[in-house]
């Protein structure tokens, strides 16, 4: 009987070090968005005349695999790796390296979550520097919410 309390008495203690010292998970920015403005050293690439007219708006596609985004301009993609650090009073520090020289240094980044219906949220990115500036969203509509199925010996 000793040995039984002292197993159970370690593994409650291994619950309540596991949630006492447990991290989440990092923030996912992982797939395409939808590029609402981009300001590279003060010179505007993104809204342009024509692209707002005919509302031909890029993607910028951030893979989470290498840590890194591609930013389309005219030409070639602008490819930039990215490290998120901590939280500091709700707006996140996100550092880029990248062959751009307006890309490289510390952005802070501000997450806006608006909720659209029962199932549709918008998200939005700035990521602000000096004279940098990206801002881009996505919609995202979480799947459908289903009834679990009766269970034996459920009331």
């Amino acid at each position: 009987m000793k040995w039984f309390k002292r197993i159970s008495i370690g593994i409650i203690v291994g619950f309540i070090l596991f949630f006492a010292f447990y991290r989440s998970e990092p923030i996912n920015l992982e797939g395409q968005w939808t590029i609402k403005q981009i300001v590279l050293d003060g010179k505007s690439l993104y809204p342009e005349e024509i692209g707002s007219r005919l509302d031909m708006r890029p993607k910028i596609e951030i893979s989470g695999w290498g840590n890194s985004m591609a930013i389309p301009t005219g030409g070639q993609d602008i490819i930039a790796h990215y490290k998120i650090a901590d939280a500091i009073k709700g707006d996140y520090t996100v550092q880029l390296s990248s062959k751009e020289k307006s890309l490289n240094g510390d952005f802070t980044m501000k997450i806006d979550t608006i909720h659209l219906g029962s199932r549709t949220y918008k998200v939005l990115i700035e990521l602000e520097s000096k004279q940098t500036v990206l801002h881009f969203k996505r919609e995202v509509r979480l799947g459908e919410w289903r009834v679990p199925g009766p269970r034996k010996g459920g009331v």
